[in-house]
């Protein structure tokens, strides 16, 4: 059994498109099956990680509408006959689903919000929690793979489905984490929202992702600070990060599902339309704390609320429980187990 992921990453785009297909093909290998990566990813660390996975690599210079990103894409495919493909990523369109099915290869789509007017797939998984609400036209017969049930995570959370966290009277583990690329460089406006907190013995730790080139900037603003802050780049254990956490600053996108699934009480600003479609439905449920958009507001404005989650530990205590009831790290297996529907007599290792 063969899986074909077709995903890119940059730090236009970020890296999340790229990191949840990166989980699920985990899952895959892990269960016998040969994974190939076909991307436009110029990032050498992404790089890095899929090849260190095992992973056969596809590097493609221009990515679609480009003609050539479907000549390099048909080629793999080509050579991986009755392979399943995964396709994850907004510039994907409708012609380029059909074109993938016309080749004879059954195909997954990975979407957020329904942004197609009609999709040709044998299978739509969207693990939002506004899923059910969306309306999904598609060609023929499409199963469709919807809610926080289907929340992908990758290899290294398996070992804290069964971890409890407590809930500290005062916050004083702080995870700031804006996903792999904050091209805007956000992560130094709350990291000078928490300079300005006047609290004793808070720690701090500040993960960049591998599409974030703004290490030297935030470096220099903390250089002096009388808290303890930590800077960690290209991070491949973030688990224990947010196992530590007390409290974490977040963006809307994919780190959004792992914090909940460790339950670690999450502050997060939106930096796109589709992270506030998916923030709305965290925040409905009572899993995070949302202020809006990170562009609309200034340090000061972020560490006011950050000070508040803090001392409010009722409120870290709900949030917490309320995302340890909706997630609990199984979806990867059951995205699997309908690929492996798909192919007739496959057993899984």
């Amino acid at each position: 059994m063969e899986v074909v992921f077709r995903a890119d990453a940059s730090s236009k785009m970020g890296t999340g498109h790229l990191m949840r297909c990166l989980a699920l093909a985990q899952y895959c290998a892990d269960h016998g099956a040969g994974v190939t990566f076909v991307t436009a990813c110029d990032n050498p660390v992404l790089l890095q990680r899929l090849h260190s996975e095992g992973f056969h690599v596809v590097r493609i210079e221009h990515p679609y509408p480009d003609p050539s990103d479907w000549d390099t894409t048909e080629a793999v495919l080509q050579k991986n006959p009755g392979a399943w493909v995964v396709l994850d990523g907004y510039h994907f369109d409708t012609t380029y689903q059909d074109s993938i099915r016309s080749s004879g290869h059954e195909l997954l789509v990975w979407d957020d919000a329904a942004h197609l007017g009609c999709y040709s797939t044998d299978v739509i998984l969207n693990q939002n929690l506004h899923a059910g609400t969306l309306n999904y036209h598609c060609k023929g017969q499409c199963d469709l793979l919807l809610g926080n049930k289907y929340v992908v995570l990758r290899r290294e959370f398996d070992s804290f489905k069964t971890w409890n966290r407590e809930i500290p009277s005062v916050a004083k583990n702080i995870l700031v984490t804006l996903g792999g690329a904050d091209r805007e460089n956000h992560t130094l406006k709350v990291v000078k929202g928490l300079l300005l907190l006047d609290l004793h013995d808070i720690n701090i730790r500040v993960v960049l992702g591998p599409a974030n080139c703004h290490y030297h900037a935030i470096r220099e603003a903390v250089t002096g600070s009388v808290h303890d802050i930590k800077l960690i780049q290209h991070t491949e254990e973030i688990a224990q990060s947010m196992a530590w956490a007390d409290l974490a600053i977040s963006s809307g996108g994919s780190t959004v599902w792992e914090l909940a699934f460790m339950a670690t009480p999450t502050v997060v600003g939106c930096l796109s339309d589709v992270e506030a479609l998916s923030v709305a439905g965290l925040r409905a449920a009572g899993i995070c704390l949302c202020f809006g958009w990170y562009g609309d507001f200034d340090s000061s404005q972020i560490a006011s609320l950050i000070e508040d989650c803090i001392y409010d530990s009722q409120w870290r205590q709900n949030s917490s429980d309320r995302s340890r009831e909706l997630f609990d790290g199984r979806g990867a297996e059951r995205v699997f187990q309908r690929i492996v529907k798909g192919c007739g007599t496959w057993r899984t290792a």
